[in-house]
C-alpha cells in the first residue's frame, strides 16, 4: 500500500493554511486533520462496510489456510483485529507479523502472508486502529500501541477474544472446505489464543510502506524480542517523502517542521537497530522513491552472519 499522492498534497496545503490562525483552528481540530490525511483507512471499502460484511475483503480460508480470526486489545483499551496463520505440523515454527501501509485491510496483506505461509512461517496480520474491523481512531502513537498488542499476543503476553461472527462471514463466501476450516476455527479460537502464542525467539516484523514505519519503531524499542526486521518500500520521513513528491514542500520546510505533527522519522531510528534488517525495494514504485530505501540501507549497512 503505498501513500497516495492527493493526500500528500492537501497535507501541504493543510500546513500552508495552518500556519495563520482562525478562531476554528484549535490544536485538537488540527491534530485531527492531520491525521486523517495520512491515514486512510475508507480506502478502498470503507471500515463500516467491512464490520458489517466481513467475507467482503476475504479471508485465510480462501487460500484453504487454517486461521485464527481474533481482536487483541492495545494498552489504552483500543480492540484491533487480525488474523492468525498459524502452522499445524511445526510447534517451532517462526513467526511473521506483517504490517500494511497507510491504507488498506487485512484482507490486502493475504498474498504476502500467504506465501510466507507455505515456507513455513506462522504469520500474524493486523488492521491498525479505525481500520478494517479494529476499532477506535488512528493515530502516530496509536498505531504504535497496536503494533505493542501483535508482538505482546505473539510471544504470549497476552491472550486474544476471538470473533464471535467471522466464521458464518467467512464460509458465506467460500467453498465447502474453506467452510469447514473456518468452523474449525471458530471451535479452536478460544483454546489457542494461548498455545498458539507461546514465546519464540524467532519473531520476524515486516512492513510495507507506512507498514514499515511502524516495524521500525516497534525494533527500535523492542528490538531484544525479535529476530529480524523486513522493511519493504518505506520512507525516511514522512516530511521526506512528501518532499520528494512535491517540491513545493522544501520551499516552506520551516513551516512544515513548525507545524507537523506526524513525523515517522525512519532515518533517525534505523542506525541504532540492534537486530538484523533486510530492506526490500521496488524500483518502479512512483509514490516512495527508491532512494528512501537506499538512505535507509546506508544508515543501517551491516553484515549478519548466521549460526551455523
Amino acid at each position: 500500500m503505498k501513500m497516495k499522492k492527493e493526500n500528500l498534497y492537501l497535507l501541504f496545503l493543510f500546513l500552508l493554511f495552518s500556519h495563520f490562525p482562525t478562531p476554528s483552528n484549535s490544536i485538537d481540530s488540527e491534530f485531527s486533520f492531520q491525521e486523517k490525511l495520512v491515514f486512510d483507512p475508507s480506502y478502498p471499502i470503507e471500515p463500516a462496510e467491512i464490520k458489517k460484511f466481513p467475507h467482503i475483503i476475504g479471508s485465510p480460508a480462501s487460500y484453504g489456510i487454517p486461521y485464527d480470526d481474533l481482536f487483541l486489545t492495545t494498552k489504552d483499551g483500543v480492540r484491533i483485529h487480525g488474523w492468525f496463520l498459524k502452522q499445524t505440523e511445526n510447534e517451532k515454527a517462526p513467526t511473521f507479523i506483517l504490517f500494511h501501509g497507510n491504507y488498506g485491510h487485512v484482507g490486502l496483506t493475504l498474498p504476502r502472508a500467504r506465501w510466507l505461509y507455505d515456507q513455513g512461517m506462522n504469520v500474524l496480520v493486523i488492521d491498525y486502529r479505525g481500520y478494517g474491523r479494529s476499532e477506535g481512531t488512528p493515530s502516530e502513537a496509536g498505531v504504535y500501541m497496536d503494533a505493542d498488542a501483535a508482538l505482546d499476543f505473539v510471544l504470549g503476553k497476552q491472550q486474544s477474544s476471538s470473533s464471535s461472527s467471522s466464521s458464518n462471514s467467512n464460509s458465506n463466501a467460500n467453498n465447502n472446505n474453506a467452510n469447514a476450516i473456518s468452523k474449525q476455527q471458530k471451535g479452536k479460537s478460544s483454546s489457542s489464543s494461548s498455545s498458539s502464542s507461546s514465546k519464540s525467539n524467532f519473531v520476524f516484523v515486516m512492513g510495507h510502506s507506512m507498514g514499515g514505519a511502524v516495524a521500525i519503531d516497534l525494533a527500535k524499542r523492542r528490538g531484544n524480542e525479535l529476530a529480524g526486521l523486513v522493511v519493504e518500500n518505506t520512507f525516511t520521513s514522512l516530511r521526506e517523502a512528501a518532499e520528494d513528491t512535491y517540491a513545493v514542500f522544501r520551499l516552506f520546510r520551516w513551516l512544515v517542521k513548525a507545524i507537523q505533527r506526524i513525523s515517522m522519522n525512519n532515518i533517525s531510528k534505523v542506525g541504532s537497530l540492534e537486530l538484523p534488517v533486510l530492506f526490500l525495494c521496488g524500483l518502479r514504485d512512483e509514490n516512495i522513491k527508491p532512494r528512501h530505501s537506499s538512505r535507509l540501507y546506508e544508515k543501517r549497512k551491516r553484515m549478519w552472519i548466521g549460526d551455523e
